[in-house]
């Protein structure tokens, strides 16, 4: 099936039981996806032509505390599908430009195999990375607040996640992060006693201090703090990225302006006060 640009929203039960539908293309227009889309789907491909249009897409889920392809049928990942964006397989995912991620989103994405969220988001739905069968390795930075029901359950190859945040609220339940992963987070923090709570293999973040302007956080400040900036903004996969290092003009906000000020100040040319120092 190929959505066209000009269509918005996918009726309740459109493609029910089609159960030789194996690749769904989404035109750039789609916004709704209604309830029981795609029930009884064993779809294998998902394309799609960006990931912000993903996150802005109102999936119309029954609710949750029902049978779990219930509420998942509206999700055409539901089965284990790839997802592609512009052609391409999404194994690296960079999540920034939303302030919650909404549940179920990538519910059974197998193409993923990194996620590292930042910037605005404060919050990840229940079961929003559950059965991401190929998932190894998520960060997620400071913003983050919350953790919900189930978000990295029956990621079997799960093998690091960092929570970044000493005072995530972690879903207290067994069944949030699976059992395979390493949780890597500060001392006294909640990922530790969520670890403690659950026999979870723990591993301890250095302190490190914060360097105004490198936003890769290895300690240096170089061009490389200009590229990570660059990716970051362009939704580009990077390794390290800290949004408190990287808004070096001090505006409450990370654009293009805080890669000239890193630029400006390798130069050796006047830019903001502070860059290159310890952030208090």
């Amino acid at each position: 099936i190929i959505i066209p640009d000009s269509v918005v929203s996918i009726g309740r039960q459109a493609f029910n039981n089609c159960t030789d539908l194996q690749t769904v293309t989404l035109g750039k227009g789609i916004n709704e996806i209604g309830y029981k889309c795609f029930s009884g789907c064993r779809i294998a491909k998902v394309e799609i032509p960006n990931t912000q249009m993903w996150f802005d897409i109102k999936f119309s889920y029954y609710g949750t505390g029902y049978d779990w392809n219930m509420s998942t049928s509206c999700n055409p990942l539901q089965y284990g599908a790839d997802l592609y964006v512009n052609g391409i397989p999404l194994s690296e995912l960079v999540i920034s430009n939303t302030d919650k991620i909404q549940p179920y989103l990538f519910y059974n994405c197998k193409s993923l195999k990194t996620v590292i969220i930042n910037g605005n988001v404060s919050e990840i739905g229940d079961y929003a990375f559950f059965g991401c069968s190929n998932l190894q390795e998520v960060k997620l930075k400071k913003n983050v607040s919350k953790i919900g029901e189930k978000v990295f359950w029956n990621c079997a190859k799960l093998k690091d996640i960092y929570i970044y945040n000493s005072d995530c609220d972690i879903r207290n339940a067994y069944e949030t992060i699976s059992g395979s992963a390493t949780i890597h987070s500060y001392d006294n923090s909640s990922a530790q006693m969520y670890a403690g709570n659950y026999n979870r293999n723990f591993a301890l973040i250095e302190n490190m201090p914060v360097i105004l302007g490198d936003a890769d956080g290895d300690g240096d400040l170089n061009i490389t703090d200009a590229t990570c900036i660059q990716r970051h903004l362009a939704e580009i996969p990077v390794y390290e990225y800290i949004e408190e290092a990287s808004d070096t003009d001090g505006d409450g906000q990370v654009s293009i302006i805080d890669v000239t000020m890193i630029q400006r100040y390798l130069a050796q040319l006047p830019c903001p006060e502070g860059i290159g120092k310890e952030i208090k």
